[in-house]
């Protein structure tokens, strides 16, 4: 299997993880512009099954109805962001659920703080967890905006810290010295990761 990451405007980035075998695909965050999206299926001729949004911002959701209009894809989201698409969803992703590109299996996690349906998908294939704006190199995504929970947020990270460290961090924004990253260097060198307890996360400037 095969995962491509594509900066979105600024710093935002997409991911298409696609089957070699079946030309099969999923699109994780849609972002505000799908023409390299567009181009990158065209060209390796991929059928889109599924568009995934990580969370309901907008920088990350903006093009999904335009895409599905496109490419036929099913949209999907976590449940409880998903009033936020209201015609934009054609299904909601809880916990452990799973969805089968080709030969690859996509699992959900939910990761609410971010905002309340906030997940992250992991790729066992490849190794890889898509982390939305849960996470982020070196950092995590804010939870001082509507429907944020910084506790929440808190919980969410200490859940990453317990999954294998051979993943491959993929987040949704370029904030950090790199675009991606391993689990395991995340959890020794990122400063969310590293806090201890709430009150030391709650302190964190």
């Amino acid at each position: 299997m095969v995962v491509e990451q594509l900066r979105i405007g600024g710093d935002n980035l997409s991911y298409i993880v696609w089957c070699p075998e079946s030309k099969m695909a999923a699109l994780i965050d849609a972002g505000m512009d799908i023409s390299p999206q567009s181009v990158f299926l065209k060209k390796n001729g991929l059928k889109l099954l599924y568009i995934i949004s990580t969370h309901h911002h907008y920088d990350h959701t903006a093009m999904v109805g335009e895409l599905k209009e496109l490419t036929g894809a099913l949209s999907f989201i976590g449940t409880s962001d998903a009033v936020f698409l209201k015609g934009a969803v054609d299904g909601t992703l809880k916990d452990d659920q799973e969805l089968s590109v080709g030969t690859i299996l996509l699992k959900v996690l939910e990761t609410p703080g971010h905002t309340p349906g906030s997940i992250c998908i992991i790729d066992d294939n490849d190794r890889s967890l898509f982390t939305g704006d849960t996470l982020f190199i070196g950092d995590c995504g804010r939870a001082d905006l509507p429907g944020g929970d910084v506790k929440a947020l808190f919980g969410s990270i200490q859940r990453l810290k317990a999954l294998p460290q051979d993943l491959t961090v993929c987040p949704g924004h370029d904030y950090g010295e790199r675009p991606s990253d391993t689990l395991y260097h995340q959890i020794r060198t990122n400063r969310t990761m590293l806090a201890k307890d709430i009150d030391t996360f709650l302190g964190l400037p």
